[in-house]
């Protein structure tokens, strides 16, 4: 697999790839911990699936699990990544973007077996670790709801044909493994992706070409209540993937990853890595409680001001009692039931 192409390059430009993560020489606190590409003699890896709505702390949650060589999840099915991603791969199909989703539909529809197999072994090669725990093989994704394969009822569906091309193991055998991530605090989370949407700015401050709001929609009780619906869409997805997918789920509220990292990790691990050592053996390596190294400039401030202001304009706007926001309220309570479920 020598001939396979490195991603460093689009890490380097892509706001979904940083410099925090280990491969990339990042450092945690002040040990710098090895992540090891798995070698082809490895087998193929076991998949792994984060699962979150937008502003849930996903981004967070991946870099910890590229430390511990849990695979690298990042959206590799979000259409802004595919197509630089595309042109490592002479067979992914470059169409005009008007007729992409027609095509798109008739290819499923007249030749279903025509897929970019050779795009996915590529990226699968590239971007498998080891475990450091267990040295067995992970390749890992991060889906939002809307992405490619990610409908509740044809998750295992969508990923079970590269199982049987052998990318990784059978999902009879080895099922994968879902990481289930939301956010208490829904209503942050529904102002800092609407704050994102208006600026661009989603990872570390920086402003990127991926704003799909005006900036004058910023605080506009209008919008809000679009980016509500949307983030309660998220929400329902999110569970309906935990009840419906037939694949073992491991649900996580973001906050308890904050507060508790090392007992969150630990089970966390152990769930997706049972040849891992078990859950106090963890505690005791040492590394789970390793911190990333957060940003610290003075955007932070800027937009935690920013957060705090539209968090008022939102309750002002009496989004907080909107439907949208009641069911909101609703799916999260059942999502945290089921985190409670999960970490028993």
């Amino acid at each position: 697999m020598a001939d396979i192409p490195c991603l460093l390059e689009l890490e380097l430009c892509s706001p979904w790839f940083d410099a925090s993560a280990p491969r990339l020489g990042a450092k945690a606190t002040a040990e710098e911990l090895p992540v090891h590409a798995a070698c082809p003699d490895a087998g193929p890896p076991h998949l792994l699936l984060l699962l979150a709505p937008p502003r849930s702390g996903s981004h967070h949650l991946s870099r910890l699990l590229w430390l511990h060589g849990y695979g690298r999840p990042l959206e590799y099915l979000n259409p802004h990544l595919r197509q630089p991603l595309a042109r490592f791969s002479p067979d992914w199909p470059h169409l005009p973007r008007g007729i992409q989703g027609l095509a798109r539909g008739l290819r499923r529809r007249l030749a279903p077996e025509r897929r970019p197999w050779g795009w996915w072994q590529r990226l699968v090669a590239e971007r498998s670790t080891l475990s450091r725990h267990s040295g067995h093989p992970f390749f890992a994704i991060k889906l939002q709801r809307g992405q490619a394969g990610s409908d509740a009822a044809a998750l295992r569906r969508s990923f079970e044909p590269l199982a049987q091309r052998g990318l990784w193991p059978s999902f009879d055998q080895t099922p994968p493994a879902v990481i289930a991530l939301f956010r208490r605090d829904w209503q942050r989370a529904v102002v800092s992706h609407h704050l994102s949407l208006c600026t661009g700015a989603f990872d570390q401050g920086r402003i990127v070409s991926f704003q799909q709001r005006p900036i004058t929609c910023l605080g506009n009780p209008e919008a809000l209540a679009e980016d509500l619906a949307a983030y309660r869409l998220q929400l329902e997805w999110l569970l309906a993937c935990v009840e419906q997918s037939g694949c073992p789920a491991r649900v996580i509220a973001h906050e308890s990853l904050v507060r508790d990292q090392e007992t969150v990790l630990a089970a966390l691990i152990h769930a997706i890595d049972p040849q891992a050592p078990g859950e106090e053996d963890l505690r005791r390596h040492g590394s789970l409680s390793l911190r990333i190294a957060r940003e610290t400039s003075s955007w932070v401030a800027r937009r935690e001001a920013w957060l705090d202001h539209l968090q008022a304009c939102f309750v002002t706007a009496g989004l907080d009692h909107h439907p949208d926001a009641l069911e909101a309220q609703v799916l999260v309570e059942r999502l945290q039931e089921r985190a409670l479920l999960s970490s028993r």
